[in-house]
C-alpha cells in the first residue's frame, strides 16, 4: 500500500511542477488542450536532452511507473476509440442525421475533438517517459562526476 502511496505522490508532485510551469496561461483554445499537453511533455524531454532536467533515479522510477500506468489505461482503449468513431446510426431524419454530423464533430474532426486530444496525451505521456529515463541518467552522470571529484578531493 506504501507504495501506491508513494507512485501517486510522485504523480502528484509532477502534476504539481506542470501546473506551475504553465501557470499564467490563458485557458486554451478549442482543440488545443492536447496539443498543450504534448507540448508540456515535449518541453521535458527537450530540457533533458539539453541536460538542464536530472531527477534521483529512485524518484524516477515512482514516475515512470504511475505514467506507464496511465498510459496503459489509456491505450486499452482503442476499441471503444474505433466504435465512438463510426458514424451514428439513428434513423433517416433530419435530427437522426444532424446528431450523427454533430457526433463525429466531437469525437474526430471538429475543435473539440476527443480522438485527437486523446493522441496527443498519449504522446505527451511518452515524452514525458523518454524525459524522465535521459534526467534520471543525467542524474547518475552528475552524481558520478561529483562523486569523482569528491575522490580526487580526498585522495590529495
Amino acid at each position: 500500500m506504501g507504495d501506491d502511496n508513494s507512485q501517486q505522490q510522485a504523480l502528484q508532485d509532477l502534476i504539481n511542477k506542470t501546473n506551475a510551469d504553465a501557470q499564467g496561461a490563458s485557458s486554451p483554445a478549442p482543440g488545443t488542450s492536447g496539443q498543450a499537453a504534448a507540448s508540456i511533455g515535449a518541453h521535458y524531454l527537450a530540457a533533458a536532452r539539453s541536460g538542464t532536467f536530472a531527477i534521483d533515479p529512485q524518484v524516477g522510477e515512482n514516475y515512470l511507473r504511475a505514467i506507464n500506468k496511465v498510459i496503459d489505461s489509456k491505450s486499452g482503449l482503442q476499441a471503444d476509440l474505433r466504435q465512438i468513431q463510426n458514424r451514428t446510426r439513428l434513423g433517416d431524419t433530419p435530427h437522426a442525421a444532424e446528431f450523427a454530423d454533430w457526433n463525429e464533430k466531437v469525437t474526430a474532426t471538429g475543435p473539440f475533438a476527443f480522438v485527437p486530444v486523446h493522441e496527443q496525451s498519449i504522446q505527451a505521456w511518452t515524452n514525458m517517459v523518454q524525459a524522465l529515463q535521459i534526467a534520471m541518467d543525467n542524474y547518475r552522470k552528475t552524481d558520478d562526476g561529483s562523486a569523482g571529484t569528491l575522490k580526487s578531493i580526498e585522495n590529495r
